[in-house]
């Protein structure tokens, strides 16, 4: 009779299928408790559809991530199958009329910009990409490093895997993939259940990405500041008044990280991406020096040019423990205040801020030493009860935000959860 292992090779082949420790160890930030967990790396739809119905008749979990290591949690029970995306890594089509990609999950960042560049086309990159997967980060709304103008969600026409094996395609695809892809649907949009929700309702396998033009004029310019308000203030009145597509703050410690520069010229920098057709990125670039001169900043854009294509990459989130959440920009002395009553100084954390629709709020990234892995969750569930809000919460602090939610939204998402998956195949742990 086949063993299980048996029948994961004969859907994928046996040299993608292992049980290595070494291998599965390295895909967690402790080694797993269960040493029946299975690596397996699919190449097709197909294959995520057959593994997804094998999984189901044999009661074996099928757990993904879009992060770099999978959760604890992952690691536990008898047996589970771990998937890994990387051979689905096909461009299935570039669309420079209407600025969109068509990218199975295994497509990184930094292989559709080669693809898009010479098309006159770029991403809106991540300022906290936890895995180099395109659709694995778009579909989990990762902030962006443009999020100030551009749209939060950066992914529709999902093509979606159900626990039984049947393939969802939402939006216009559903009618045909081979028409103009629609970037917000109208009506009841289905592609939303998957949005942030880890592959927990269904496993995403391809995903339509929003892509964005090269301007004819695009350029960085840099401010300092002696402290965070100021900087902060900065960037949020040029946001709210649309002279830039990108606005960011950091701290010494994040400065020298990102850009480079050791040491930092000032205690915090602000920095304003400018694109647009060449005369009026001209007026901005003027009306932002202006801006900043009023809120006491220091002309530092030169120390940008030694990397001018920084900001055209992923910034990476990973390899160390980090907080990010959503806020209003008042608020963020509130939390700086509550990082230094948790025994952290604020000077020696990696900090960043991202204006977020127009200024209208701000992505706070913070990143710590590995010798602080153990207190995140703490000081995660310490933000939260100050404010923070933290858009796909895990552990301990997920019971926390969900519990402070009205009763009726949580029932909903586990009978939706349910529905799509009565056996608990899709990513258990991470349901309601």
């Amino acid at each position: 009779m086949a063993t299980f292992h048996d029948q994961l090779a004969a859907v994928v082949g046996e040299r993608n299928v292992t049980q290595d420790p070494c291998k599965i160890a390295a895909l967690f930030a402790r080694p797993p408790e269960s040493a029946g967990l299975f690596l397996v790396k699919p190449a097709t739809v197909e294959h995520v559809q057959a593994l997804a119905r094998l999984c189901g008749a044999a009661g074996v979990p099928a757990r993904t991530t879009s992060d770099t290591l999978f959760p604890r949690s992952a690691g536990q029970g008898e047996r589970a199958v771990l998937l890994d995306f990387s051979r689905m890594n096909a461009i299935e089509r570039l669309d420079n009329r209407n600025l969109m990609a068509h990218v199975g999950r295994g497509v990184t960042f930094e292989q559709l910009s080669a693809a898009l560049s010479p098309m006159g086309m770029k991403l809106n990159m991540p300022a906290a990409a936890t895995s180099p997967s395109v659709a694995e980060q778009f579909t989990a709304r990762a902030v962006s490093l443009r999020a100030c103008r551009y749209h939060e969600v950066a992914a529709s026409n999902l093509q979606v895997v159900l626990a039984d094996g049947r393939v969802h395609l939402t939006g216009s695809h559903a009618l045909s993939e081979f028409t103009a892809d629609h970037k917000g649907d109208g009506g009841a949009n289905l592609s939303q259940w998957y949005l942030g929700a880890d592959d927990c309702m269904g496993i995403v396998t391809r995903a339509s990405v929003w892509c964005f033009p090269i301007w004819e004029r695009s350029g960085n310019l840099a401010y300092g500041f002696p402290d965070q308000a100021s900087a902060a203030g900065f960037i949020r009145e040029i946001s709210r008044r649309e002279l830039v597509t990108m606005g960011l703050v950091m701290n010494a410690a994040a400065f020298r990280e990102k850009i480079k520069a050791d040491p930092s010229p000032a205690p915090f920098v602000a920095v304003a991406g400018v694109e647009g057709i060449a005369s009026v990125a001209r007026v901005r670039e003027k009306a932002l020096a202006e801006t900043a001169r009023t809120h006491g900043g220091a002309d530092l854009s030169a120390l940008l040019s030694a990397d001018p294509r920084v900001f055209e990459r992923p910034w990476y989130a990973t390899g160390r423990p980090r907080l990010g959440f959503y806020s209003r920009f008042p608020r963020v002395p509130d939390f700086d205040a509550v990082l230094s009553e948790q025994g952290f100084d604020p000077d020696a954390v990696s900090r960043f801020l991202v204006s977020v629709a127009l200024g209208g709020c701000v992505w706070v990234e913070w990143g710590f030493s590995e010798c602080d892995a153990d207190r995140m969750e703490d000081l995660s569930l310490s933000l939260a009860a100050a404010g923070a809000f933290f858009d796909r919460p895990h552990g301990r602090l997920a019971a926390a935000v969900y519990g402070s939610m009205d009763p009726a939204c949580t029932a909903h998402l586990s009978r939706v959860k349910r529905m799509l998956d009565p056996a608990g195949t899709l990513n258990p742990a991470q349901g309601v």
